[in-house]
């Protein structure tokens, strides 16, 4: 199975909650797992995911996978959006790459929180 892979910091501030939501794009099939320092947080479908105060947080690394299963007769591009809230700035980072009509793939991304 393939595997798209990122890995990026984001920046924390100490006195607000970082928050994660992870999206398949595509109008693909997918569901993920989150962790925190190797713990788990959530898994499936993630929006405005808790992750923790900034102050707690920092120097710990996010892992995001993502398994997606191409569906979309139209396309054979999967992507997955990892939205990042409550730090210095808003960011979005991607994963994205094409698969065989019907193949699965897993989208990584470790966030080291700084």
């Amino acid at each position: 199975m393939s595997e798209f892979v990122i890995e990026r910091e984001y920046m924390v501030d100490d006195d607000s909650d970082v928050l994660l939501t992870v999206a398949v794009g595509n109008r693909q099939l997918g569901g993920c797992v989150v962790e925190l320092d190797g713990i788990e947080l959530d898994w499936g479908e993630v929006t405005d995911l808790v992750v923790g105060r900034g102050l707690v947080v920092r120097q710990r690394q996010l892992v995001v996978m993502a398994n997606v299963v191409d569906i979309n007769p139209s396309t054979n591009r999967t992507a997955v959006s990892y939205h990042l809230t409550g730090g210095v700035k808003e960011v979005s980072y991607e994963t994205s790459g094409e698969v065989g009509q019907g193949q699965a793939v897993w989208h990584k991304a470790t966030i080291s929180l700084v």
